[in-house]
């Protein structure tokens, strides 16, 4: 995912990085198209936030 990107970030912040593929891109799971004009706020609300939240909090 993005070559070495999200690894030359977190070297040169000295920060560790939340990095993750949408649906439908990369190597990421397929989407059924086409999509409704929301769906970035579906796709936020109901997978992304949950899953950082846990991935964060839980530490």
């Amino acid at each position: 995912m993005w070559k070495g990107f999200p690894q030359q970030l977190a070297e040169a912040t000295a920060q560790d990085l939340l990095v993750y593929e949408r649906h439908g891109y990369g190597r990421s799971s397929p989407i059924t198209l086409p999509r409704p004009d929301d769906y970035l706020e579906h796709e936020g609300r109901d997978w992304l936030l949950p899953c950082w939240m846990l991935k964060v909090w839980i530490k």
